[in-house]
């Protein structure tokens, strides 16, 4: 037995069981786990059935919470999700906009989407706080980790100075990246699809390094999405210059960036969740089967660690009571498909005008590379297709009949707008259906902007005039004597 496969079956610390005992066990969990899913499942898709079938005409159903999944053709047994996808956290920034991806996820239903999670964070408390808040669905799959020598963390060192302590913090960090993979394996038999990677500009930046170039060393076939938020501080704008070129060198194959300078920065940190889980939602029925490692990377320059930004728009529209009766039991809300129609289709233009929220200002656009629109509602989604064929009629009329050019992607090539549902919850004093529309694209030569692109918005200069950025540097070759580093399972409570 390798080390890897010892780490996935001892991978809850506390078991004292034989090898073969806990890999038994965890598998007859994992069965049972998945039988009494497909019966859940199953009667949740027939209660909407039954739902759906009490609207008014011309209505459609309002989804929230667990989202339908396709019927299998041959059994017509709802369909079982099993994801390809691990979820790699570094950093307070990172851990929470993991937490967030994880929560969008189980309230769709669609925590299996996720194999397994890795939550890597020095401090403590941060640690207790996230395992405080993560659903139970992902208490199989979750490894939390931190350096016995920081439990309040870096306290905001800088790369230099964490990289000083090299040998204190990356013992317990290579165990937690072997453990995680291990774990996967184990879990999906297979190899990640892809490893979705949030990642801090504080004192845990430097880690990310080595969290790239590990898990490339262990999974070199596997693409590395990395997620991050340029923070207020400067200095720690400035790390990203400094380590993204020693990021990509290690592993990161394509980055989704944004920028906490911007306006409605807060919303800015959740619209990564919403990526995630409408195109988990759109791999399900969609033709195309979209991912979210084909899209970074068409959506992103050729070379090694291209930079997407995102911009998007919201709406809503007013949600009624079924039955109308405050008094009678709810069953759930509706709305009218010609004004869920007019408002995401008017959404969609404002994307196209531009008119949007942007998650990092500069310019975008390369040649012969893919923009994404996503279209989310909140509706049922057998709805949603109906309500996509509609405008997308309407998109192309315009498109053959206007006299007036217009600068629109939609008939252009490398442009592909995909429509799905998400389930964010509903306020009962006002419900609503909730819309969203997000556009991704390649921020226009990011490797040569790196330097424009780390100041703050104010400070940005001539953008066409390309910076170069700082030259890789070779990291430390690493050395791992035997330590007790920190290294636990979700549900291990007592090994906080």
């Amino acid at each position: 037995m390798n080390g890897l496969e010892m780490l996935a079956t001892l991978a809850p610390w506390a078991v004292g069981a034989g090898v073969t005992a806990v890999t038994g066990t965890a598998a007859y969990k994992e069965w049972e786990k998945r039988k009494r899913r497909i019966v859940v499942l199953k009667e949740d898709a027939q209660k909407v059935i039954e739902f759906r079938s009490q609207l008014p005409e011309g209505c459609l159903w309002v989804q929230q919470g667990f989202i339908p999944p396709p019927l299998d053709r041959e059994t017509g047994e709802p369909m079982s999700v099993t994801g390809t996808t691990m979820l790699a956290c570094n950093g307070t920034y990172g851990v929470n906009r993991g937490l967030d991806i994880l929560i969008a996820l189980d309230r769709a239903g669609l925590a299996d989407y996720i194999v397994s999670v890795l939550f890597w964070d020095c401090s403590v408390a941060t640690r207790k706080r996230i395992e405080a808040r993560l659903p139970p669905a992902y208490r199989d799959r979750t490894i939390f980790a931190g350096a016995p020598d920081f439990p309040d963390g870096f306290g905001n060192m800088s790369p230099e100075e964490v990289e000083e302590h090299f040998g204190k913090w990356s013992v317990p960090l290579e165990q937690a990246i072997e453990a995680v993979v291990a774990l996967h394996q184990r879990r999906a038999k297979a190899k990640p699809g892809d490893i979705i990677n949030p990642t801090s500009l504080g004192g845990h930046a430097k880690c990310e390094e080595f969290i790239a170039q590990k898990l490339k060393e262990l999974l070199p076939e596997t693409p590395i999405i990395g997620v991050v938020n340029l923070p207020k501080k400067e200095v720690q704008r400035d790390y990203f210059a400094e380590l993204k070129p020693l990021y990509d060198q290690a592993g990161v194959d394509s980055w989704i960036v944004s920028d906490q300078m911007e306006s409605e920065w807060q919303e800015l940190d959740e619209v990564t969740a919403h990526i995630v889980l409408g195109i988990a939602t759109a791999s399900l029925r969609s033709p195309t089967s979209p991912r979210l490692n084909n899209i970074a990377k068409n959506a992103t320059s050729k070379r090694r660690g291209g930079i997407a930004r995102y911009e998007y728009i919201t709406g809503e529209v007013v949600a009624h009571r079924l039955p109308a009766d405050p008094t009678e039991e709810l069953v759930g809300y509706y709305v009218y498909r010609d004004q869920v129609e007019s408002e995401l289709g008017t959404l969609i233009e404002y994307v196209e005008k531009e008119d949007t929220i942007v998650s990092l200002d500069m310019p975008v656009g390369e040649e012969k590379r893919m923009v994404y629109d996503l279209a989310l509602a909140a509706l049922h989604p057998n709805d949603m297709r109906d309500v996509s064929e509609y405008i997308e009629e309407q998109r192309k009329s315009a498109d053959e009949n206007l006299k007036t050019p217009r600068p629109h992607l939609h008939p252009q090539p490398n442009y592909d707008c995909i429509y799905t549902v998400w389930a964010p919850p509903i306020d009962p004093e006002h419900p609503r259906c909730q819309l969203i529309v997000i556009r991704i694209r390649p921020v226009t030569e990011a490797h040569e902007r790196l330097s424009e692109i780390v100041k703050v918005p104010s400070k940005r200069g001539n953008q066409d005039a390309g910076a170069t950025p700082v030259a890789p540097k070779v990291p430390p070759a690493p050395v791992f004597p035997h330590t007790n580093g920190v290294v636990v399972m979700a549900d291990d409570r007592d090994k906080f």
